[in-house]
């Protein structure tokens, strides 16, 4: 008995960590749609102008392209865009068509390209892979990671810096061998990463209706369970993976035989927040506002945490 209860009041932590600085009634007033990252060789890229999901394919601005490593030549005329690379290999996209030339070579295309708002927007699964990069759309975040072939991964994976391994963490696709809970796509407002105190090889990602569990194994990240705990009743309203409940050892590993830390985004304020509980239970809470790159959400701790 004295078990379980532990496990509700761990779970209602959860809760309380993840809704900090907002409330399920805010989020659902303000009705943000979850934003399309794209990480690139392990880094996250800022894109200015937020890609976008069309017939199940992502597109991104052609002013983006930079980011990739790639050049373009606008032809206002022909609504014709050549891209390039460093190596000088050429494609060329023409305004909603489907046809497509690398090198002269026809090539043809799920998603025509096409002007959305003034900008022209290419499948990034196609420009990537025209220049021999590999793709891989993430669903439980809707990140877009791209990898070169050259790219065997990142190093910081093992750094003795805590920040910089989490970051690294976190910048793992997260691959799961189980059917994914519904991830919602509206009243998207809050984000957070909860990480074992002192390591980086194991988190809970939490958007502020599903939660995963993440364990980095042989430098991937790779999705254990899900849980949906919606009311904050002390039970999982859904589960998926590993989990059956509270009481699953996936579950009880993570948050009752150790301690945590979080790292809490609020998108409406653009408030972040991180912090952990000591052994003698007296809280550390650090408060700052949340800019720049993905990655930054996971700021440097004290104490070795």
């Amino acid at each position: 008995m004295q078990k379980l209860l532990l496990t509700l009041v761990t779970l209602g932590l959860i809760v309380t960590l993840v809704c900090s600085h907002s409330n399920r009634t805010e989020a659902a007033s303000t009705a943000m749609f979850r934003p399309i990252l794209i990480n690139v060789n392990g880094k996250f890229i800022q894109t200015g102008t937020t890609p976008e999901e069309v017939d199940h394919r992502v597109l991104i601005p052609i002013r983006s392209l930079s980011t990739l490593g790639l050049t373009y030549v606008w032809d206002g005329t022909t609504q014709t865009v050549t891209i390039s690379n460093a190596s000088q290999n050429k494609v060329k996209v023409t305004l909603n068509s489907t046809i497509a030339y690398k090198d002269d070579k026809p090539i043809t295309l799920d998603v025509p390209a096409q002007m959305k708002q003034e900008r022209v927007y290419l499948p990034i699964r196609f420009v990537t892979e025209a220049f021999d990069s590999n793709v891989q759309f993430e669903t439980i975040r809707k990140i877009v990671f791209v990898a070169s072939k050259s790219f065997s991964g990142s190093t910081e994976l093992a750094s003795k810096d805590l920040q910089k391994a989490r970051q690294a963490a976190i910048s793992l696709p997260i691959q799961a061998s189980f059917k994914l809970l519904h991830v919602k796509e509206t009243d998207f407002m809050v984000e957070s990463y909860m990480f074992l105190a002192g390591k980086a090889d194991e988190y809970i990602y939490e958007d502020g209706y599903t939660s995963t569990i993440v364990h980095i194994q042989n430098g991937k990240a790779i999705a254990i369970g899900q849980f949906t705990n919606k009311g904050g009743t002390g039970s999982f309203d859904q589960v998926a993976g590993d989990l059956k409940d509270t009481l699953s050892p996936a579950f009880q590993h993570f948050v009752i035989e150790n301690p945590i830390v979080y790292f809490n985004v609020n998108y409406n304020t653009t408030a972040l927040d991180a912090g952990y509980s000591s052994d003698d239970d007296k809280t550390f809470r650090i408060s700052s506002e949340f800019s720049g790159a993905y990655e930054n959400i996971i700021i440097a701790l004290p104490d070795g945490k």
